[in-house]
């Protein structure tokens, strides 16, 4: 049996059903066991200050070594915000052989692929910037062509997810027209996602999916003998 490490900041009982849900529809073929860490005051810290403090990175990292010590064949950093952390924690972890996924990765590179404009949603600065950093890491690294533009809805933090998206859905009718597809930041919208794409006319994309089919794939490669 495999074991995944789903590594949370902003945790409750619907984000953990989407994580859950996901891994649960892109691992059918696999048997697996979920091990959770969460912390909620990482991601509270992260926002009061504006950027990830001292004292969440280490928190963060503790969370990453704890999986590891419990036996994670491989990790999913959960939280988008936490992405230069994870970024930053991917080349240590490898030598273990125990990868970190960030869970938007494989969402922006599908992106910034399939699509030529596109509208990249967070809820605040603090959660754009590393979001931003790997969307222009994955345009680079991609040689794509994509034109992106970074839009923050204020509004939207702190709402619950319906809510939110009804204040994005709004915001993005601005736009109409301007764009192909929308990407979110935040995995907990993942529900809303149908709803919000029927009301815009374009593709919107949420993060776990993408996240889990990672995972998946990392997993079966272990299961065929190879390392990551």
């Amino acid at each position: 049996m495999k074991k995944i490490a789903a590594v949370f900041t902003g945790f409750d009982a619907s984000l953990y059903s989407i994580i859950d849900n996901a891994l649960r529809e892109n691992l059918t073929e696999v048997d697996y066991e979920l091990i959770v860490h969460a912390n909620p005051s990482l991601i509270s810290e992260t926002l009061e200050a504006g950027y990830p403090t001292r004292d969440v990175v280490r928190g963060l990292l503790t969370a990453f070594v704890d999986s590891v010590t419990e036996g994670a064949d491989v990790i999913l950093s959960v939280c988008s915000t936490m992405g230069d952390i994870a970024k930053a924690a991917q080349p240590i972890f490898e030598k273990m052989n125990v990868p970190i996924v960030r869970i938007d990765e494989r969402m922006m590179e599908y992106a910034v692929m399939k699509y030529k404009r596109i509208a990249l949603v967070a809820a605040c600065r603090t959660i754009m910037e590393p979001n931003k950093h790997l969307m222009e890491k994955s345009l680079q690294e991609m040689g794509s062509g994509a034109s992106v533009t970074y839009i923050i809805i204020d509004e939207m933090q702190g709402k619950p997810g319906p809510e939110a998206s009804a204040i994005a859905i709004d915001e993005l009718k601005k736009y109409t027209g301007e764009f192909d597809a929308v990407v979110m930041t935040q995995a907990s919208m993942a529900p809303l996602t149908d709803h919000m794409s029927e009301s815009l006319g374009i593709p919107v994309l949420s993060s776990s999916d993408f996240g889990a089919m990672e995972v998946a794939e990392i997993l079966k490669e272990l299961e065929e003998g190879g390392e990551k």
